[in-house]
């Protein structure tokens, strides 16, 4: 039995190109591959959230952390099409919301007025 090398290299080049994959979210990104990427993720640290605005994919879930040492939240502006409260977050602690629409989302701190950001849903 005699092996086409230069078909089998065809095969493997093609068979590799199929599992690339982007980002379902903006600014970078997990390590692709094959199967679902990374969650997108706010920080919550020097009573910001970083990133905002943040840009994702419809169907997507956030994640927000704490790493301050004060409690946070992260709670849709009212009159928002989507809703979401994560209660209070502790450091170390973490809330998400499934976005299922389009659309620009504007979110807060129950405790702290001055902590606004945005999420972008593509």
């Amino acid at each position: 039995m005699r092996w086409q090398l230069p078909g089998l290299a065809v095969a493997v080049v093609l068979l590799a190109s199929c599992g690339s994959s982007t980002s379902p979210y903006g600014g970078g990104g997990g390590g692709g591959g094959g199967g679902g990427g990374a969650t997108p993720s706010v920080s919550i640290q020097n009573f910001a959230f970083h990133p905002t605005p943040d840009t994702v994919s419809v169907n997507t879930t956030v994640t927000w952390t704490n790493q301050d040492g004060a409690a946070h939240t992260a709670t849709s502006d009212g009159g928002s099409a989507e809703t979401w409260d994560t209660g209070q977050l502790a450091n170390g602690a973490s809330g998400s919301h499934h976005f299922t629409m389009t659309g620009t989302f504007a979110y807060h701190c129950t405790n702290h007025a001055n902590m606004h950001g945005t999420i972008v849903v593509k």
